[in-house]
């Protein structure tokens, strides 16, 4: 059995989000932090907290990767004797 993940206070299964989005990860083990979540804490529970909105204006960021994927040497194709 895997561990409890709550997010955005919200339990959920699996977390998929961008890890730009992720302020704080806290795992709780003792039995008195589990408690609340029952049977379900009882391998753990992961905490994960998003960054909150700031006041004023607006900020857009972007991140972006591009990659290009040349062989750096073509050998020759054998035929079927060699």
């Amino acid at each position: 059995m895997a561990s409890v993940f709550i997010f955005r206070r919200v339990k959920c299964g699996d977390i998929i989000t961008s890890p730009n989005m992720i302020e704080d990860i806290t795992i709780l083990k003792d039995a008195a932090a589990v408690a609340p979540y029952g049977m379900a804490g009882a391998n753990g529970v992961v905490l994960v907290t998003t960054k909150k909105g700031k006041s004023g204006a607006p900020v857009l960021s972007y991140n972006g990767y591009i990659g290009f994927q040349n062989p750096t040497r073509i050998t020759d194709q054998v035929n079927s004797y060699e």
